[in-house]
């Protein structure tokens, strides 16, 4: 898939993960969030329609987002094979993509309620035999 700059959309290392995903998940509408805008595939989610929070069904990025942490929306065109970004805010069954602001990727939490990436952090104990 290509953005309206011409950028291809990299999803096919996720896509097996992905595919069994949403056919496990009873929704019928699912969003792809994007890192930023050059449409970087990050992940896919789905929206809660009484919470109004998206939710992440695989890839990386926060567990949850609210709709109001939405940074840019954008609609795919099947016809020219790219994403166009929509000047709305308003999330919807129109709306194939989204990004977040910056903020929200270094694990922040807190307003998003997911915390950033999956990645964790370990700390090791050197241990030193006498």
């Amino acid at each position: 898939m290509e953005t309206k700059s011409g950028r291809s959309v990299r999803m096919v290392p996720h896509l097996p993960q992905n595919t069994q995903e949403m056919e496990k998940s009873p929704a019928n509408h699912f969003l792809i969030l994007f890192r930023d805008s050059s449409c970087q595939f990050r992940g896919v989610y789905t929206m809660n329609a009484d919470s109004q929070e998206l939710v992440r069904l695989a890839g990386v990025g926060p567990r949850t987002i609210s709709s109001t942490h939405v940074e840019s929306i954008y609609k795919y065109s099947s016809d020219r094979k790219q994403f166009s970004a929509i000047p709305s805010k308003t999330m919807g069954m129109s709306v194939d993509a989204f990004t977040i602001p910056g903020h929200l990727w270094h694990g922040g939490g807190g307003a998003a309620g997911g915390g950033g990436s999956r990645r964790a952090s370990i700390t090791k104990k050197a241990v030193i035999s006498k």
